[in-house]
């Protein structure tokens, strides 16, 4: 891309952003930081203009809780006139009451007239007021009812009480919505104070009641003392939120006689209450004094609020001065900001332009061929060393560090693709290694614990040899999914198409819970060689995860059939909880297309292992919930092209020797899908149920070539040479000979119940012990000695007996069904392989090793007879 070239719009449209000349993309660039900055500016005049608003809301309150403490104490004083009525036996309550009930009218006015006019104040200062008013409207009743009836002195300050809390809940609510450093403190203490001459009220109240009837009413005693500890605890929070000054007035304003004589009424009373004494205070000196007291604290009380006030209007004014002084400097921001931008853009425009084609050629076009070509290399670091060009800018000017910063971005980011490229390559190096090493040595723990299987006479034993045969499998499907992990494919691949169910099969043998698999009919169908090794590892997956997540008690069942498409689907069915659908999309979405690997794939190996798998070969995995009976259901879905079609002809297995010129020592059986190379066809029924010594290693015949005419005259017999797809041939030929003959069906006498007579010793070969018994009849005084020459003929001669009968009657036992070719799905035959090379169920139960001694007790107890 060249300098001055622009590039073009992918849908032609000019006005689309992405087509806009750098002057205005730049433009639009530098106006972020101006509309930010009116932005910020607009929230902090709107906070202003906030405070504003809430500091008149808080006069609006402040008044009204100024109102409210008016109004209180002129109710105080109403109280204290209807107690010394009611004390002194309703005698004329004299012009002093009514004064009293009059001024209490007046300001109850007033407050319902300012509350009227105060239309901003918050919602809990409303409520709280609401409240207030209703109880004064219940004030005529009480009236009526002390004046009109023989109303108790107790009852009658409980009712004039409840009535001074509602108005005491208002002004607490005005003092907690001020949120001001300055306001805070004075409204907090003119509340608290608010508080002490209510308690102080009460107080003179009850020893008036007291004075007049010469004895505390029921009650009053602990009334008093309450009231004194409300008085007190509201005294010392005024002193700590009041200023000094506003401390120290108080202790000016609140003292000398009046406030002195109260106290000691107040202490000579409790003395003669608690003495049972009369109390003998004077009702005249209690109310000068108490009158005078709670004037002096109304006195402070009020200097607060106007505190309070003015304090409000102080604040608001500066709020609305700051409202205007950050307009201005905002403005004036402004101007020089945009000033301060159109300079930079001429600045840097003209030498950005020179950068910007270099720039979009590196981002768009030459950074990612150097990475793709990088990727092709052998050696990607050689490449990355000279796969950067310098961009076309030789100025030392800030231009000039831009493009040298340019080129350090675009060598620093092939570096990291190259960097990154190795890491990948030596993370699945790291797995490749780790599964092989780890392969091998399992590998090895199977055919030592296929040994010990096979020579492992006791039946609990052999059982717990299953089990550890079982984990060494489940170790090795382990070591195969790293080598997934990694991208590894299998080095050699199976030669010979395999039937599907013994891929299915292999496949169970690799199931812990292999038990509780239900293998139904499947269809004749080969599946191609190279596919078996992988399809075999998927099928283990899905059977193990579909035992895992289900019920212990039920049982999982798998099946294929063949579609008439061609498809052949193998389904695996559970009982367990089944999924949601939710679970279900995403589970699907990653078997179709599975992630890259990072540290979740490892936390749920096997849906990535099972992902993998079929994508290598194209087969379709899907999970389906049944609505009916409960589950989840697996659907292994493989295409025509995988499976092998029945005209097509079948490579013979490697041909392998056998006889007197074959390894004395037995072979392994031909695994598949684990780094081996061929199947087994065709194999015996014996090597199912007999020892590995005695089974020669199958190799599959040759094709046998039609005989030749009969010689027209009479020609010596020769020998028939020894070839690959001869049979067993061994010294001990003679041997079989005679057993053979021997297992002929012959004629015998019968007895009178029509049961055949036992001939002694008819059934015996060359090699066969002739005295056994002498073995049984050692006397007990010899010492133990291991068995001669004689006796290990004899032995091996019983057990070629034995290996005999079971050939025979393997070749007459015709699989039942649920089978694959003669083996039982549900057992094994004891390496974790089948017959064909497929690997087997390890842990089922199998038919035990021969025992040769048992044969000699055979043969001991026909020569007995």
């Amino acid at each position: 891309m060249s300098e001055h070239e622009k590039p073009k719009s992918p849908n032609g449209r000019s006005l689309s952003p992405r087509n806009w000349p750098l002057r205005s993309k730049l433009a639009v660039v530098l106006l972020v930081p101006a509309l930010s900055t009116v932005t910020l500016a607009g929230l902090r005049l709107s906070s202003q203009l906030g405070d504003v608003d809430l500091f008149a809301k808080v006069q609006q309150e402040l008044q009204i809780a100024g109102k409210v403490v008016s109004t209180g104490t002129a109710l105080q004083r109403e109280r204290d006139a209807a107690v010394s009525y009611v004390a002194s036996g309703r005698a004329a309550g004299g012009p002093e009451h009514s004064n009293r009930i009059s001024a209490v009218d007046l300001q109850v006015g007033e407050l319902r007239a300012l509350g009227a006019a105060a239309t901003g104040i918050g919602g809990g200062v409303r409520g709280s007021f609401e409240v207030a008013l209703e109880s004064l409207d219940k004030l005529g009743a009480l009236r009526r009812t002390v004046q009109g009836t023989k109303y108790p002195v107790g009852a009658t300050i409980t009712g004039y009480t409840q009535i001074m809390d509602s108005l005491t809940q208002v002004q607490r609510a005005a003092t907690a919505g001020v949120n001001d450093p300055v306001l805070t403190p004075l409204a907090t203490a003119a509340k608290a104070l608010s508080d002490a001459k209510e308690q102080l009220a009460v107080q003179n109240a009850i020893l008036q009641a007291a004075a007049r009837a010469g004895e505390f009413p029921p009650g009053q005693v602990t009334a008093l003392r309450s009231a004194r500890s409300r008085f007190d605890a509201a005294l010392a929070e005024f002193e700590s939120t009041a200023s000094l000054a506003d401390r120290q007035r108080y202790l000016d304003t609140v003292s000398g006689p009046p406030v002195d004589g109260l106290n000691r009424l107040v202490q000579l009373a409790l003395v003669q209450a608690d003495a049972g004494q009369p109390v003998t205070i004077d009702d005249i000196e209690v109310l000068r004094d108490g009158d005078r007291t709670v004037s002096l604290v109304a006195e402070v009380l009020t200097n607060i609020q106007l505190q309070a006030e003015k304090s409000v209007v102080t604040v608001i004014a500066d709020a609305r001065a700051a409202v205007y002084r950050d307009s201005a400097l905002v403005g004036l921001a402004l101007l020089a900001a945009f000033a301060l931008m159109i300079m930079v853009a001429r600045w840097m425009l003209v030498p950005l332009r020179a950068l910007r084609g270099a720039a979009l050629d590196i981002a768009r076009v030459r950074l990612p061929a150097v990475i793709s070509r990088i990727r092709a290399e052998k050696d990607p670091r050689a490449s990355a060393e000279t796969a950067v060009a310098p961009v076309p800018v030789h100025t030392t000017d800030e231009v000039g560090q831009v493009a040298r910063a340019f080129d350090v971005v675009h060598k620093e980011a092939v570096r990291l693709a190259v960097a990154e490229m190795a890491l990948r390559a030596n993370v699945n190096e790291m797995f490749t290694n780790l599964s092989r090493r780890s392969q091998e040595m399992v590998e090895r723990q199977i055919d030592l614990i296929d040994r010990l299987e096979q020579e492992e006479l006791d039946p609990d034993h052999l059982a717990r040899l299953f089990e550890l045969d079982h984990l060494a499998t489940r170790m090795r499907r382990n070591s195969e999914n790293l080598l997934v992990l990694s991208g590894t494919s299998p080095e050699r691949w199976v030669t010979r198409p395999v039937p599907v169910f013994e891929v299915i099969g292999a496949a169970l043998s690799e199931v812990e819970a292999y038990a509780r698999v239900e293998v139904l009919p499947v269809p004749d169908t080969l599946i191609q060689g190279r596919v078996v090794t992988d399809l075999t590892h998927l099928v283990a997956e899905l059977l193990d995860n579909a035992t895992e997540f289900s019920p212990p008690t039920t049982k999982v069942s798998v099946r294929a059939v063949q579609t008439r498409s061609g498809k052949l689907v193998i389904k695996i069915r559970d009982r367990g909880i089944g999924m949601s659908q939710e679970d279900l999309l995403r589970f699907n979405e990653r078997l179709a297309a599975p992630p890259e690997v990072d540290v979740s794939v490892t936390r749920a190996m096997g849906l990535f292992v099972v992902g993998e798998l079929a994508k290598r070969h194209s087969i379709t995995v899907q999970l389906k919930d049944d609505e009916f009976e409960g589950g989840t259901t697996a659907l292994v879905i493989l295409p025509p092209a995988l499976l092998h079609k029945a005209d097509a002809p079948i490579p013979p297995d490697p041909l392998q020797r056998n006889g007197t010129d074959a390894n004395p020592l037995p072979r392994p059986r031909v695994r598949i899908g684990r780094g081996d190379t061929t199947v087994r066809a065709g194999t015996p029924h014996r090597e199912l149920t007999l020892s590995e010594w005695f089974s020669a290693s199958c190799g599959t015949e040759e094709p046998k070539v039609p005989a030749l005419p009969a010689p027209q005259r009479p020609v010596r017999p020769e020998q028939p040479a020894v070839s690959v797809t001869s049979t067993w041939a061994s010294p001990a030929d003679d041997g079989w000979q005679a057993a053979a003959a021997l297992s002929a069906p012959a004629e015998h006498s019968a007895t009178e119940a029509g049961l055949p007579k036992r001939v002694p010793k008819s059934l015996l070969v060359p090699g066969s012990p002739q005295r056994r018994h002498a073995l049984v009849e050692q006397p007990a005084s010899r010492p133990a000695q291991g068995p001669n020459a004689e006796q290990l003929r004899d032995r091996f001669s019983a057990y070629q007996q034995g290996v005999r009968h079971g050939r025979e009657s393997a070749d007459d036992h015709t699989p039942p069904p649920g089978t694959f070719g003669g083996v039982i799905t549900t057992a094994g035959t004891g390496n974790g392989h089948h017959a064909s090379g497929i690997p087997s169920q390890p842990g089922g139960p199998r038919v035990p090793a021969e025992d040769p001694l048992a044969d000699d007790r055979i043969l001991a107890n026909k020569e007995r007879q």
